[in-house]
């Protein structure tokens, strides 16, 4: 079930490029998630990886830097 907007969700996200509160990853479909906390794993299995506290937006704000996400089945 598709959360609505205003939604708080938390996302792993893999990538080697910086992530920080305020920019917006943004889906292959046009969804958006705007980060408001972001954590980097830094041991284990998968180091690297960011946790993330997002928010599901409607509208990007100007000026946010936007990180391209495709789901995969877990």
């Amino acid at each position: 079930m598709k959360a609505p907007v205003g939604a708080r969700v938390q996302i792993g996200y893999d990538t080697p490029d910086p992530v920080a509160p305020g920019d917006v990853l943004k889906t292959t479909t046009g969804r958006c998630y705007i980060i408001i906390e972001a954590r980097q794993q830094i041991r284990g299995i998968h180091a690297g990886r960011w946790h993330l506290q997002t928010v599901v937006i409607d509208q990007i704000p100007d000026g946010a830097l936007i990180h391209p996400i495709e789901w995969y089945r877990r």
